[in-house]
């Protein structure tokens, strides 16, 4: 009990001093000395989950615990929460108390909806100046009462999603879809063909080489057009098949400045039916014609000198390499095959490059790897692909620095459970200098190792140009991660210190 009348002393301060949001609230109808017993009357549409609070005086009162387990958890204010279990028509008593009372909602909207509007009957009740907020699809706002005879009549009304047109050609998986919706399409091949790749309008596909695909919605309609390809044909024993053989060898830097055997110790080619291989020795373009072959194949062997790799067709792939002719279009019995064999110089390994490193972690709870090797001491030596991994229950920021400019995040890659998350760092210039790598965890903005409500107020000191926050704080700072240190970031540390919302890594 202590130490809640402490924290109310630091919150109520804060707020004198105008460090945190204040709400002002409209003057409640004066309650007997008895107390008075608070009616509520709630109708919502497009809301598919709430719970709400009581606040009377300072103490937030538990009312009702009807509400499924995760919802319950997700959020939970300290031991105090009431659960709604009709979203339609829901009636409220509370009380009785002799203090000033008002009701703190949190609901979360159903996917369909969007937009809520928040309603009190005029003489019943009021809303809460400035408290109505929409964040990720969960709304919050505080309603007092202005009457003791009757209700106070709470309306929350949603907007439908406006739906937009998925048309799928080549396919399944049209239809109508609101933004944000995971929708899945399929291409469906024909016989004799095999999938390519989609060509998308409305939308930038991650991957568009894979038949089955699933994204979410975009605002606006979408259309997906499959792109099919002919089978490869193998003939057989037609012996009035006839394969046109081309045969590319080129160096990437040009032939013109190295010599053949510089690059490749030995190169041959072989067509099915020929009993031994031949022997290319310079670059260039070999070109002939083959009838007959028993599986209609080339395979190409080479071995190269040290310093040099070799792409066939652009993928880098190993001795030896076999292709099988394609069917040329509208013309009957003709098959081409033709191999591009790239030579370039191998790329020259990284020995990375020593960052200084700046740690605010706390001492316990927290684990960093390099590779496989736990983060010591003041200095860690990184180059481009270093992995870092870093286990923990709270989000880190992980960041790097070089020639004394701003820190800038490392992209992350959390795990599913959100206890850890994998760090690939980016090469970095010969000429860059002071390199230096950050670890802090996000919300953090004192550096004290938790996160804490004095973190709030650190960033509410800096709006009011108080205090600076600089260097790894800065992104320690940005709790939304929108590149911006604003209130809405103090307000989030909030709801993350009351448990109704969570920080992301």
């Amino acid at each position: 009990m202590k130490v809640k009348q402490m924290l109310a002393k630091v919150l109520v301060l804060a707020l004198c001093l105008g460090l945190l949001p204040t709400m002002a609230l409209p003057a409640a109808a004066e309650a007997e000395d008895s107390g008075t017993v608070y009616k509520i009357s709630l109708s919502t549409k497009g809301i598919s989950k709430a719970a709400y609070t009581v606040t009377a005086g300072d103490t937030t009162y538990k009312l009702h615990n009807d509400v499924d387990d995760e919802f319950e958890s997700a959020y939970k204010v300290g031991n105090d929460t009431g659960a709604i279990s009709d979203l339609t028509n829901y009636a409220i008593e509370v009380g009785p108390y002799a203090v000033e009372t008002s009701v703190n909602f949190i609901m979360v909207l159903d996917g369909g909806y969007k937009d809520p509007v928040v309603a009190v009957a005029q003489g019943t009740g009021e809303l809460v100046e400035n408290s109505v907020k929409t964040v990720d699809g969960t709304l919050t706002f505080t309603a007092t009462f202005t009457a003791t005879n009757k209700p106070m009549e709470v309306s929350v009304t949603a907007k439908a999603k406006e739906k937009f047109d998925l048309t799928v050609e080549g396919g399944a998986g049209s239809g109508q879809y609101a933004y944000g919706d995971t929708v899945t399409v399929e291409a469906t091949t024909p016989e004799g063909k095999h999938f390519k790749e989609w060509v998308a309008t409305g939308i930038e596909l991650p991957n568009n080489t894979v038949g089955s695909l699933t994204f979410e919605m975009p605002n606006n309609a979408v259309t997906l057009t499959a792109i099919f390809e002919d089978d490869i044909v193998t003939p057989g024993d037609d012996t009035n098949s006839t394969y046109h053989v081309r045969i590319d060898v080129s160096l990437v830097d040009g032939a013109d400045e190295v010599e053949f055997g510089d690059v490749f110790k030995t190169l041959t080619y072989q067509v099915t039916q020929d009993t031994e291989a031949t022997a290319i020795d310079a670059f260039g373009t070999i070109e002939f014609d083959a009838k007959n072959a028993e599986e209609q194949a080339l395979t190409i062997v080479f071995e190269t000198q040290e310093g040099y790799i070799v792409k066939v067709n652009r993928d880098e792939l190993s001795s030896p390499y076999t292709v099988h002719p394609t069917k040329v279009d509208g013309e009957d019995n003709q098959y081409t095959l033709s191999v591009t064999i790239t030579a370039e110089e191998a790329t020259v390994e990284d020995e990375g490059r020593e960052y200084t490193v700046e740690n605010k972690l706390p001492a316990t709870g927290v684990t960093v790897l390099i590779g496989t090797e736990p983060l010591a001491g003041d200095e860690v030596n990184l180059k481009a692909g270093s992995v870092i991994t870093v286990n923990s229950n709270s989000p880190v920021v992980v960041a790097v620095s070089k020639n004394g400019g701003a820190y800038s995040p490392v992209p992350g890659t959390p795990s599913e459970d959100g206890k850890s998350c994998t760090f690939t760092i980016e090469g970095v210039e010969e000429s860059d200098e002071d390199l230096k790598i950050g670890f802090i965890l996000r919300g953090d903005v004192n550096g004290d190792g938790d996160v804490t409500l004095l973190d709030a107020v650190e960033i509410q000191k800096f709006k009011l140009n108080a205090t600076t926050i600089e260097g790894i704080f800065s992104l320690a700072a940005d709790m939304n991660k929108d590149g911006d240190i604003v209130l809405l970031d103090a307000v989030e540390i909030q709801k993350v210190k009351l448990n109704t919302a969570t920080i992301m890594w």
